[in-house]
């Protein structure tokens, strides 16, 4: 089985989300992390969690979706999955949240980056 690959990865003060995936040839395979350093504010353990599997990108939106992760800071996102993010973020922003703008220019920014290429000039 091919090791997981973050898919998503976005984070909020005191805490992050990761979705991972494991493409093993023919499907995809999501599971969610969740890391959550509060407790450590008062000297007490973080707190890890991850989600059982899902083998859908619908049902890996549904699993983000326990949390308001499309208000999270963008830190990472999958190239082949940038589109399939941004749309996702872009429907759960209401039209109030697109004026104020919430963190929507973060995803625009990450789900637009080009993978970096090293472009060698031939003379």
């Amino acid at each position: 089985m091919n090791p997981w690959t973050v898919i998503l990865h976005a984070g909020i003060e005191g805490g992050s989300i990761t979705l991972s995936g494991q493409y093993n040839g023919k499907e995809w395979i999501f599971r969610k992390d969740i890391a959550d350093q509060t407790p450590a504010l008062i000297e007490e353990p973080a707190k890890y969690s991850c989600s059982e599997q899902v083998y859908s990108w619908k049902e890996a939106l549904a699993v983000l979706d326990s949390h308001p992760w499309h208000l999270f800071y963008p830190l990472e996102v999958h190239p082949v999955f940038r589109g399939a993010v941004l749309a996702a973020v872009v429907t759960r922003i209401s039209t109030d949240m697109l004026v104020e703008d919430y963190g929507l220019s973060h995803w625009l920014h990450v789900c637009s980056e080009l993978p970096h290429v090293e472009w060698k000039l031939a003379l």
